[in-house]
């Protein structure tokens, strides 16, 4: 059932943000925006702290939920992991556990968070979950949106229907495009082989809610009485983070995907309350990590978290916010009003990745009257 639940909000959360970077009507956007505005990594930036802080205290709730529910390349990359599994019952049970790469993990956040104290925000923006899947979906999801809209549009006028509309669709610089597709083949190779391999090594917004969901209340755990070693629940764990050898789960990786808890036929993997034995238990059966280790993490993960959160606040002072998550600089477009009201913010580094003039020539041709429509791409055009 709790699959089957997160599921179902996954498909809708995905559905949503999606949908805000394929519609060009700009109607969509009035209703299902304030999904784009509950990312970690935007709202953080734009020190939405409301949505940071109910974002940190789900995952220290349920652990990783944002990462299998709301977040949409981690629910991009499970649909593509879904599809390997589909080919047989081996492909579907495929995953083996592996240790933490810790070192990984640590010094690409560290990278990151250099990237953004540098200003180098074309770098921080690849590294972004949020900002990824927004190239991948504006460059490669939305122009395929556009030709099938033409097409239904064509054949509607044939029949005198004028239920569709054809409309201009245009692809982005070449350099811009390059990167989206080398990303979402890199990501979906990731996917297909090793499920979450992304998440638990490469995505920042995972390290630091993986060190949050440490401390998570409720999270699944395995019953030595129930158990007999099959192992089959670590086979079907995209995060490879459940030792069925040692019966531990390593929680800083898991992303409460509860495959695990659906997979188990004796009902040995449970979703429990974190109490005080069970504490024990984890510390007992969790590989031996020095103290020293432990408060270098810790540093690692402070220093960074503040250094993020001031660099945001001195960007902040010089910069107009549009109410919600996404930076829009005053002298990068002499239409921000257009670029406010039918922003997606996929990432407030979009300036660096995007060029805003044209950018906001798109923004405003959604944004135009029905007359108008046509007109405002070419403009577009002829800016870049």
């Amino acid at each position: 059932m709790l699959r089957k639940i997160r599921i179902t909000l996954a498909v809708l959360f995905f559905a949503a943000v999606t949908m805000l970077f394929l519609d060009f009507t700009g109607a969509i956007h009035a209703w299902i925006g304030w999904t784009a505005k509950i990312q970690f990594l935007p709202a953080l930036l734009a020190l939405n702290v409301g949505v940071v802080v109910a974002l940190l205290l789900l995952t220290l709730l349920l652990g990783r939920v944002y990462c299998s529910v709301i977040c949409p390349l981690g629910v991009m990359q499970d649909a593509i992991s879904w599809l390997n599994g589909r080919r047989s019952s081996k492909h579907r049970h495929r995953f083996t556990y592996s240790p933490e790469k810790r070192w990984l993990r640590y010094g690409v956040l560290a990278t990151f968070v250099a990237c953004l104290v540098g200003g180098v925000g074309s770098v921080a923006a690849l590294l972004a979950p949020y900002s990824s899947y927004g190239r991948i979906a504006a460059n490669l999801f939305a122009p395929i949106y556009g030709w099938c809209n033409n097409l239904l549009a064509y054949f509607a006028e044939r029949l005198d229907s004028y239920a569709f509309y054809s409309t201009d669709v245009w692809i982005a610089s070449l350099p811009t495009l390059l990167i989206a597709i080398v990303t979402f083949v890199a990501i979906a190779v990731l996917a297909w082989r090793g499920g979450r391999t992304y998440c638990n090594t490469i995505c920042p917004v995972g390290t630091v809610l993986g060190f949050v969901s440490h401390f998570s209340l409720l999270r699944p755990t395995i019953d030595t009485s129930k158990c007999n070693a099959c192992g089959l629940c670590g086979r079907r764990c995209k995060a490879s983070c459940i030792n069925s050898k040692q019966h531990s789960i390593d929680y800083s990786r898991c992303v409460a995907c509860m495959d695990c808890i659906d997979t188990c036929k004796h009902g040995a993997i449970k979703l429990r309350l974190r109490t005080r034995a069970s504490k024990e238990t984890d510390t007992a059966e969790k590989p031996v990590v020095t103290t020293e280790q432990i408060d270098t993490a810790r540093r690692t993960f402070i220093t960074a978290t503040a250094v993020v959160a001031a660099t945001s606040a001195l960007k902040a002072k010089g910069k107009k916010v549009d109410g919600g998550l996404a930076v829009i600089e005053e002298g990068a477009c002499t239409r921000h009003t257009h670029c406010a009201a039918g922003c997606v913010e996929c990432s407030p580094l979009c300036a660096a990745l995007y060029r805003l003039p044209a950018l906001c020539a798109v923004v405003s041709e959604r944004c135009a009257s029905p007359l108008h429509r046509l007109a405002t791409p070419h403009a577009a055009r002829d800016e870049l």
